[in-house]
Order: structure tokens, then sequence, then C-alpha cells
């Protein structure tokens, strides 16, 4: 099992240095492209909510980023210092109706993360927002 951690400020610009270490997480664990695509698109959406949502823009805040892999899955553990929020408490269920027409409006998001993540927990840690997650190959 390898670790890698990245430490990012709440900002959108700061999106840009998150493929490369999607990639070098995807190679420890095996993954297809595919599947790297599947990770960037949970880690870029968790992180497009803390900023826009969680912190109202762009700040000086840090979003911790740590990835545990082994083959042909990842763990992501997610942590930033927003206000309390838990996505579970909102993310739609994956049975709930996903058209546009049936969907409530907003929560896209966080409906391609629930379905992309095999498991997705929440706690609130020392005034800290910490989601976990998996991403399994496919």
């Amino acid at each position: 099992m390898s670790r890698l951690t990245r430490v990012l400020p709440a900002r959108i610009e700061a999106l840009t240095g998150l493929g490369a270490f999607v990639e070098e997480v995807g190679a420890l664990a095996g993954f297809s492209h595919h599947d790297c695509l599947r990770l960037t698109l949970v880690l870029e959406e968790l992180f497009t909510n803390t900023v826009e949502h969680g912190f109202g823009g762009d700040c000086d805040e840090l979003v911790e980023i740590t990835c545990e892999t082994e083959p042909g899955r990842v763990a992501v553990t997610y942590e930033d210092a927003a206000p309390h929020f838990d996505p579970r408490a909102i993310a739609p269920r994956v049975d709930e109706p996903s058209t546009e027409a049936d969907r409530p409006p907003g929560r896209l998001g966080l409906l391609l993360v629930a379905r992309m993540a095999a498991e997705l927990d929440y706690a609130r840690v020392e005034g800290r927002n910490r989601i976990s997650l998996a991403v399994m190959a496919t």
C-alpha cells in the first residue's frame, strides 16, 4: 500500500495541479486512464464545492487530499476547514431520479460522487470536514 498527500490552497486555479497527482495515484493503483478520469472527476467536484460553497470563493485556507492505494482501489481522505458539511445528508441516493427533468435543482456533482465512490463516509474532526471514500477500478 502506498500513501500520497497533496495540500492545496482553496483556489480554483489549484485544480491545475490535481491531474498530475491523480496520474501518480492511479499508476500506483494500476488504474486505467478511464479510472483515473473518474477519480479526477470525484476530487474536482469535492474541491470545487469546497471553494464555491464552503468558502464562498477563492481563499488561502488549505485542502488536504490523502490517497492510499492498493491494486484496483484508491481510498481518499479529503479534508477542509469550511463550515460543517456532510455530503451524505444531501447527496442523492443512486436510486433517485437522475434525469434533468426529474431531479431537483443542483446536486448533480454530489450524484456523480455518490455513483463513482464505492464507499462514502463523513466526520467533523477538530473543526474540519473529513470525507472518506473509495474509488475502485472498473
